[in-house]
């Protein structure tokens, strides 16, 4: 790594770094669940962080990750098999959907966040030699800030239905701030349109296999918002149509967004955690 990516490597979210990490950790198991080839080279210098919070040395990754994944790549890929052909990711930090899925050419993909993760990320993958599958849009934006302006101006149809990933983003925000999101993703979905977020409720986190992280989490200063304890309720409050999964459904066959996973992955999922799917039904409430 030159220095100038070192440098801005030090300006991104260590919790995206961390994340990518726990993407290399388990695309570099034998029965991985998912391949990200440009995980590693993303998590740069962070990746040993990672290994060591994790717990990998027992053999898993102790962490929603690896399930949250899974379940959005396989909501996303359903989406895009009906027809969907916009997807927005919010907070969309190291993710590499764009380049590790076989999307479709004619599918556009906004990815929403500040400049330095994405500038970082963008350098990582060009000298990587990565490619896109489909077109990929960049929008500098926090979310903590006004943004919708940006994205629509960016070219986003809001005549037509799109798939919005949120992964590891409402835990970070206050209740305010996960509100306005909330009701700006609502206002700019065309019916049929999907979102997929992941949850925590009260109590998630203290699990003492946890303490690691959240050791990190204080060291840093890294704050998370309020809990969730029904996010699909929460959900249907903007009018979407939603069904939330905990780790009792993955492991019971109850989850169809999940496949079949190794028991490893299911039980990596923290207690009073859920993966949430939601579609915006059309104004008489008829699926598109």
């Amino acid at each position: 790594m030159d220095t100038t990516e070192e440098t801005r490597e030090a300006a991104v979210s260590v919790t995206g770094l961390w994340v990518a990490g726990l993407r290399a950790l388990e695309s570099e198991r034998p029965d991985r669940v998912f391949a990200d080839p440009y995980a590693r080279d993303l998590a740069g210098t962070e990746f040993h962080n990672a290994h060591r919070l994790t717990g990998a040395d027992e053999g898993y990754a102790l962490s929603p990750v690896v399930l949250r994944t899974r379940f959005s790549d396989a909501v996303l890929t359903d989406a895009v098999g009906r027809g969907i052909r916009q997807v927005v990711m919010l907070g969309a930090g190291m993710d590499t959907r764009a380049y590790r899925l076989p999307l479709p050419a004619d599918l556009a993909l906004w990815e929403l966040d500040r400049a330095e993760p994405l500038d970082y990320k963008r350098a990582v993958l060009e000298r990587a030699g990565a490619r896109a599958a489909c077109r990929t849009v960049t929008v500098h934006a926090d979310l903590a800030d006004p943004w919708e302006e940006e994205l629509l101006g960016a070219g986003l149809d809001t005549g037509l239905p799109t798939v919005w990933l949120v992964e590891g983003v409402f835990l970070y925000l206050d209740a305010a701030t996960a509100e306005s999101v909330a009701a700006a993703i609502t206002r700019h979905s065309a019916p049929g349109s999907v979102l997929v977020f992941d949850a925590y409720g009260e109590g998630a986190f203290d699990a003492p296999a946890f303490a690691g992280w959240n050791a990190a989490f204080a060291e840093r200063g890294t704050l998370l918002g309020p809990p969730q304890d029904e996010p699909d309720r929460w959900i249907a409050r903007h009018g979407w149509r939603a069904a939330a999964y905990s780790r009792q459904d993955v492991l019971a066959g109850r989850c169809p967004w999940a496949p079949a996973e190794p028991r490893r992955v299911a039980e990596a999922f923290l207690d009073r955690s859920w993966m949430v799917r939601a579609e915006l039904p059309a104004p008489d409430g008829s699926a598109r």
